[in-house]
Parts: structure tokens; sequence; C-alpha cells
């Protein structure tokens, strides 16, 4: 794996970013407590309100800003650490091959489409719209097929099979 000092710019600051939003919410929100009470949403703790107001809700097309801010919300380590892992070992090739401003377009493309798929499926009945979509696998897939495509010979081995 590449060391994170010469990852590619891009790479670092979706890395940074991701991290910075799962410390506040798992660290500051979940661990330690912080409890809010916001007038005309109740009272919560600060990691509920990070996944209230970040998360993609099928059932609220028009607010734009979940469209991008779900790719950020990370809730469980595991999920956090395994996409931030592919976004690592994959993303450091594919951003290379393709220059920061490329990658950029077509990790948010990506992730955007993956909350678009996500509306569609719930308008077709087959997506519960009370469930919030949280997580950069829908960036990520992207970032798995352009890997695909410029790397078609290499051989990925999973869990060292």
């Amino acid at each position: 794996m590449t060391p994170f000092r010469f990852l590619p710019k891009v790479i670092r600051v979706l890395l940074i970013s991701n991290a910075v939003v799962f410390a506040i919410a798992a660290i500051v929100g979940g661990m330690l407590g912080l409890h809010l009470n916001l007038h005309g949403v109740g009272y919560g703790s600060l990691q509920e309100y990070i996944l209230y107001f970040g998360a993609f809700l099928p059932t609220a097309p028009f607010e734009a800003w979940r469209y991008v801010t779900y790719m950020f919300i990370h809730v469980d380590f595991m999920h956090f650490f395994f996409n931030m892992l592919m976004l690592w070992m994959f993303g450091a090739e594919v951003g290379e091959w393709m220059g920061a401003k490329h990658f950029t377009i077509m990790y948010f493309f990506c992730g955007i489409s993956g909350a678009l798929l996500s509306e569609a499926t719930y308008m077709l009945g087959l997506l519960d719209g009370r469930i919030p979509i949280i997580g950069a696998s829908g960036a990520l897939m992207g970032v798995f097929v352009a890997y695909y495509k410029f790397f078609p010979e290499r051989r990925i081995l999973m869990f060292f099979f």
C-alpha cells in the first residue's frame, strides 16, 4: 500500500474528510454522549443529528445536500474502516492515473448516482424509504470499476486467497 504522504492529494482529502466526520459522530457524539435539543427536531445525540441531517433519505429527494453528505457518514467503525481501506488501496492508483480533477468528478458522480439509484428503487417499492442510506460505497463502486478498466490484468487477492 502507498504510504499516506505519497497518496494523491484528492485521496488524502477524502480520507481525512471521512475521518473527521466519523470522529465527530462516533467519538464526540457517541462515546462522549454529547446531546443537543434543537428546536423543531427534538432531543438527541450529536451522532443522531449527523445521521438525521446528513444521511440520504429516499423520502426527502429535494433536500439536495443529502446526495453528497451521505457519502461521508459512517456510524459503525468496521463500515468506516473498510470503506476507507478500499479507497486507500484502489483510489491511490486510480487517482494517480486519472488526475485529481477527473477522479473527483468521477467519485462524486458515482456517489450521487448511488443515491439516485436508491431513490429509483424506493420509487419502485423495492426499498424502505425510512431507512437512511449512508457511506461511501456507491462512490467506491465507481473507483472499483475504474480500477478494473485501467488495470484489467491485475489479480486482486481478498483475505489472502
